[in-house]
């Protein structure tokens, strides 16, 4: 937020923070903790699936586009989403999948783009997406795998 203060010789423009300062000085050996610079909680599970597609990309098993899709999507799932099963294709392709609840949500990533499966067993719905065009089905797909029956 931007306001002016009138002065004596005219207006002066200052940016108001909502960052609020810290009193006092900080020994080197002090914390302080920042919500900041800490990254937002992911999925206690994202890590490890994390380290394994970037040793693929390492080991050339998959490329970089791949790599960076699927981990920037991953990236973005809620903490409490469950931890889905991972595999590297033969073809360079990252499958994501979860079996739960009797629904099933597979995700291939490609490059710049991926594919999404979904089936319901228990009322039938069944569909095919992209991940440029489904996200309101992707969403409602992964609440549906999340939640408890």
């Amino acid at each position: 937020m931007t306001t002016a203060i009138a002065g004596g010789s005219g207006a002066r423009f200052t940016t108001l923070s909502t960052i609020v300062p810290v009193r006092g000085r900080i020994n080197s050996e002090e914390r302080s903790a920042s919500t900041l610079l800490d990254p937002p909680p992911g999925a206690p599970w994202i890590e490890e699936i994390g380290s394994q597609i970037v040793l693929a990309a390492r080991a050339r098993r998959i490329d970089y586009d791949t790599a960076l899709t699927s981990l920037s999507w991953l990236l973005r799932l809620p903490p409490w989403m469950p931890e889905p099963s991972i595999g590297i294709g033969d073809d360079g392709t990252i499958s994501v999948e979860w079996d739960r609840n009797g629904r099933t949500l597979h995700a291939m990533f490609d490059g710049h783009d991926a594919d999404f499966y979904f089936e319901d067993g228990q009322d039938g719905e069944e569909w095919e997406t992209t991940l440029t065009a489904g996200d309101d089905r992707v969403r409602y797909a992964l609440r549906s795998i999340a939640l408890p029956l």
